[in-house]
């Protein structure tokens, strides 16, 4: 089973990253995948990333439909939406635009075994806002007949009434691709997209960093 050694604590994680909690689980993904392109689920001892374990969630996708569902969600990623979110489907809040650009972007970590960053706000029903950050890892289950996606899913703050009231709808504000060592392939081809509410840039909001060893 993979440690998550003094060593692979030191592993750079990408600047793009902003959470420590993404960040942490970041470099524990890196010291377990090795060589592969993939971090395997039989050499990820969660003992020890026992501390991220209410923030994390494993996705996957449905085999016919363009859609991803949570297989797995953390306590804490539940308190989020204040509900159970297990078996439910994961894109169910978003818009048809930003849902159709999120499983793309999930379908693109599943195809290229590429991480990649979002970062998006949640709107409550009694007008509250939370920004969240949502890091996206390629993992082969362990009957390596497909790949999942593991991901954090950590809140930039914790406000007094998480798991209270109900999401209304989450906006997408950015998301970047990071490449790693692993592969000479590269990610598809994501179009540049404006978030809603703002008006277009000349900066692309899906952009290819370097990140990995």
């Amino acid at each position: 089973m993979a440690k998550l050694t003094e060593t692979s604590v030191q592993q750079r994680a990408p600047d793009e990253i902003l959470h420590p909690d993404s960040r942490a689980l970041f470099r524990f993904w890196e010291s377990v995948r090795g060589e592969s392109s993939t971090a395997h689920r039989n050499d990820i001892d969660l003992r020890h990333i026992k501390d991220l374990l209410p923030w994390l969630a494993i996705l996957e996708r449905h085999p016919l439909k363009p859609e991803y569902a949570w297989r797995l969600a953390g306590t804490g990623v539940c308190k989020i939406w204040n509900q159970d979110l297990t078996g439910g489907q994961f894109m169910a809040d978003w818009d048809n635009f930003e849902r159709d650009t999120v499983c793309r972007l999930m379908d693109n970590v599943i195809a290229s075994h590429q991480p990649c960053v979002a970062r998006f706000k949640a709107v409550y029903d009694d007008g509250e806002m939370l920004g969240i950050e949502m890091l996206s890892l390629p993992m082969t289950p362990a009957d390596r007949k497909s790949t999942q996606v593991l991901a954090s899913v950590v809140p930039f703050r914790m406000p007094y009434w998480l798991g209270e009231t109900n999401i209304s709808r989450l906006e997408l504000s950015s998301v970047k691709m990071i490449w790693t060592e692993h592969s000479t392939r590269s990610p598809r081809h994501l179009p540049d997209v404006a978030c809603k509410g703002r008006a277009p840039s000349a900066k692309p909001l899906f952009r290819v960093i370097d990140g990995g060893r």
